[in-house]
C-alpha cells in the first residue's frame, strides 16, 4: 500500500499491565477501510494461519499477541487487509490527566 495523503492515520495503544507502559503503533489505513481493528485482526488471523505464523504461535508459547503482530506479520498481509505499519518500533507514551490544570507562576502559591 502506496503512501497516500488521503490515508486514515490510526493509533493502536497497547497497555502492558505488567510493565505499567502503554505503546502507541501507527498504520496507514486505505480510504476503503471501514473498521481498522477488524481489518487489523483479519491480517492476524491469516498470518496466524500459515506455517510462519504457526510456528511464530508456537515460539510464543501459544500466547501470540498484538505486540507479536507487530514484529511477525509481513507487510504484504497488512496491505492486503488495507493496512501499512508507519512505525514498527515500540513507542513509549505520555500519560496525562486531561482535566490537569496549569497556573501562571504568581497565582499557583509559589510567591510568584
Amino acid at each position: 500500500m502506496p503512501k497516500k495523503k488521503n490515508d486514515t492515520k490510526v493509533a493502536l495503544v497497547r497497555r502492558v499491565e505488567s510493565e505499567n507502559a502503554t505503546y502507541i503503533d501507527l498504520f496507514a489505513c486505505a480510504p476503503g477501510v471501514a473498521d481498522p481493528e477488524k481489518a487489523m485482526r483479519a491480517a492476524i488471523a491469516e498470518f496466524l494461519a500459515t506455517p510462519a505464523g504457526r510456528r511464530a504461535f508456537k515460539e510464543t508459547g501459544d500466547d501470540f499477541n498484538w505486540g507479536d503482530s507487530l514484529m511477525c506479520v509481513p507487510a504484504s498481509i497488512w496491505k492486503r487487509h488495507g493496512l501499512r505499519l508507519i512505525n514498527p518500533q515500540e513507542r513509549k507514551v505520555v500519560l496525562v490527566d486531561q482535566d490537569e490544570v496549569f497556573y501562571p507562576p504568581e497565582e499557583n502559591g509559589d510567591g510568584g
